[in-house]
């Protein structure tokens, strides 16, 4: 008998391998898409949260918000978006494969304002960050009083 492997040895050795770093793939890319909602989730509620405060110093005298869409979001100054100086007007455009859904606010249905002096709104509601490959989502709150939450 000669040493060395056999065949078949070496065909379950590359077998136990391609599973053991398919399985590996599969959970890096899920945390690499857990953490990228994460992180947008965290941008929206940061950016939400500072158009709360931009409205309650009364910067430029005005109200401020953030309109929604399911690709992007837009920080403005004023009543609404459709009556805001182009100056006051930034867009940011969600991570690749993100989308917010579910947008239910008060008022005018995609746009949260916040009031100056107290930070509340009359636009009250939820809407998600999904990641539709993974079915993974994060709700974000805004209550009457200006609470911004997320879960």
């Amino acid at each position: 008998m000669k040493p060395g492997f056999t065949l078949f040895e070496i065909l379950i050795t590359v077998v136990i391998m391609t599973i053991g770093i398919g399985l590996a793939t599969a959970w890096t890319i899920r945390t690499l898409e857990r953490s990228e909602l994460l992180s947008s989730t965290e941008s929206v509620v940061s950016i939400l949260r500072q158009q709360q405060v931009a409205a309650r110093i009364n910067r430029n005298n005005s109200r401020h918000g953030l309109a929604l869409s399911s690709d992007s979001y837009t920080m403005f100054e004023g009543d609404a978006l459709g009556s805001a100086a182009p100056e006051s007007i930034q867009t940011f455009g969600m991570s690749p494969g993100l989308t917010l859904q579910n947008i239910s606010l008060g008022g005018s249905g995609s746009e949260v304002v916040f009031e100056r002096h107290d930070g509340s709104t009359a636009n009250s509601g939820t809407f998600e960050l999904v990641h539709p490959s993974s079915g993974e989502s994060y709700t974000i709150l805004v209550s009457e009083l200006g609470l911004i939450d997320w879960q």
